[in-house]
This record gives C-alpha cells, structure tokens and sequence, in this order.
C-alpha cells in the first residue's frame, strides 16, 4: 500500500535512523488501535464510486487487511450493536480517524 499523503510533519522531520522502527508499519499501528479499543472513522476507497465511512472498532489486523466490527457512533461496541463485520484490505484504506483526534 503507498501512502498517498502525510499531515503534520515539520519542516525539520527528519528520516527514522532506528532498524527496529523503520520495520513497524501499517498493521502494527493498527493492532494498537485494536487493543486500545478505539472507536474509529474509516473511509474506505471504492472501485470508480464515491469512499465509503465506516465507524466501529477493529477486532482483528491481519497481514493485509483489518476487520471493523461496524455500529452506531458514541456506542458502545457490543454484539448487540454491531451490524456489520467489514473485512477490509489494508489497499482500499483511504483514511482512519481516531474518535480521541477529533471529531468525525
């Protein structure tokens, strides 16, 4: 997956020197996410149509690809709540936004 953009570096960032860190990438971030519970905003790229918004919790970060338990926003995620598992590849992620970050 490529990244198309990156928001909030300074002008000063500079390349990470760190072996260890250059090699946590995408589903490493993403499992902390899981772990920490975090309700997310995630915009998913369609195939030619408008990006879809999801909002849920990860259950689970694969090798490629995260599955968002999908509910209400401001609930909780409990299985009651959930009306959807989205299994989606790490490829058609367009962006992820943290509840905590700001609003969706």
């Amino acid at each position: 997956m490529a990244v198309m953009w990156y928001e909030g570096l300074g002008r000063a960032a500079v390349a990470e020197q760190s072996r260890v860190r250059k090699g946590i990438g995408l589903a490493h971030s993403l499992r902390g996410l899981a772990r920490d519970r975090a309700e997310l905003s995630v915009t998913v790229r369609g195939h030619g149509s408008e990006p879809v918004r999801l909002v849920g919790v990860i259950d689970r970060v694969g090798k490629d690809h995260l599955d968002l338990a999908v509910f209400t926003p401001g609930e909780a995620r409990r299985s009651s709540q959930v009306k959807q598992v989205a299994v989606i590849p790490f490829a058609a992620l367009g962006a992820i936004r943290s509840r905590r970050s700001a609003e969706f």
